[in-house]
């Protein structure tokens, strides 16, 4: 299992911004996509993105989907946002379930329960 934690700009509704994250997460695709070729691979945290906006098109090019996604949006950040996220490798993780926690920061806590496929190891 390979993790790797990501804290994008905030404001990406900024062109410059925007561009720096969507820099920053196909950097992140690239690493962990080179790093762990067959890993069971997470990218999470504050993403401060909506699943889906196109700047995450770095993490999608490498076979990462997002749990908000895949199981429902829920809010993470004041009343109605949902920028914090976990992208995993569709091939080797299956995501259960999620839920968030309130905290003393702006963001809700959020985790996610997945299943990761065992590696097969061949005999010879």
């Amino acid at each position: 299992v390979a993790v790797g934690n990501m804290h994008g700009p905030a404001s990406q509704q900024n062109l410059g911004r925007r561009l720096l994250a969507a820099r920053g997460f196909r950097r992140a695709g690239k690493v962990m996509a080179t790093l762990y070729p067959s890993a069971a691979v997470f990218v999470i945290g504050d993403l401060n993105t909506v699943p889906g906006a196109r700047q995450l098109a770095g993490l999608l090019a490498r076979g990462l989907r997002s749990c908000q996604r895949r199981l429902g949006e829920l809010v993470t950040h004041g009343r109605r946002r949902t920028i914090d996220d976990v992208y995993f490798r569709r091939r080797v993780v299956r995501p259960l379930r999620h839920h968030t926690t309130r905290t003393v920061s702006d963001h809700r806590g959020y985790g996610v329960t997945c299943a990761v496929r065992p590696r097969t190891t061949k005999k010879g």
